[in-house]
């Protein structure tokens, strides 16, 4: 979902899909589509007016296109599971993005349902305390730390999960722990 489109109707240029489980987040740097039918929320300016899903942004796929994601991008996928729940924040490396909030490539955690329970990360330059779903930041892999937020009930043991997809051979990741100071 491009915001130009749509007379800058949106607050960001992200669209929230339900998958059985969570609201999913996606965004210009997903690449994916999405079938007829399917619904989604977008984040409006509360204006009345009309969003519009024109023919220009439509695309004719002959497989199934529920939430189909068609990227090699170099990711970072994050969960945290409480046994119960699982909750994900997805970090994007693209040379589209910057340190900052990029309208189409950083998505906000959805705000249409209060969860007590949730996992996102927080801009790395320029943080007015957003909650991203989902954060790119540019392909400078070296000494990046971001900041990450996890909203969960106080003595509840949570168990963190990670996966990389397409990041270079000699990249580690790190989750630092500085009540603890200890790094993982």
């Amino acid at each position: 979902i491009n915001n130009t489109g749509n007379n800058n109707l949106l607050t960001e240029s992200t669209i929230w899909i339900w998958d059985g489980d969570e609201y999913d987040t996606f965004n210009l740097g997903s690449n994916y589509y999405i079938a007829p039918g399917q619904s989604f929320f977008v984040s409006a300016d509360g204006a009345s007016n009309t969003f519009s899903i024109t023919e220009a942004i439509q695309s004719h796929q002959t497989s199934d296109t529920f939430q189909k994601n068609l990227t090699s991008k170099s990711q970072i996928i994050l969960k945290i599971s409480d046994g119960t729940l699982t909750k994900k924040t997805k970090i994007n490396y693209t040379d589209m993005a910057t340190v900052g909030f990029d309208d189409g490539y950083d998505s906000s955690v959805f705000a249409g349902n209060s969860d007590p329970f949730e996992v996102y990360t927080q801009l790395t330059s320029e943080s007015e305390g957003e909650n991203l779903a989902i954060q790119s930041l540019p392909k400078q892999f070296e000494n990046i730390m971001i900041p990450l937020g996890i909203n969960a009930l106080s003595r509840k043991e949570i168990v963190f999960s990670i996966e990389t997809l397409n990041l270079p051979k000699d990249v580690k990741v790190f989750l630092e722990d500085r009540e603890i100071n200890t790094f993982s």
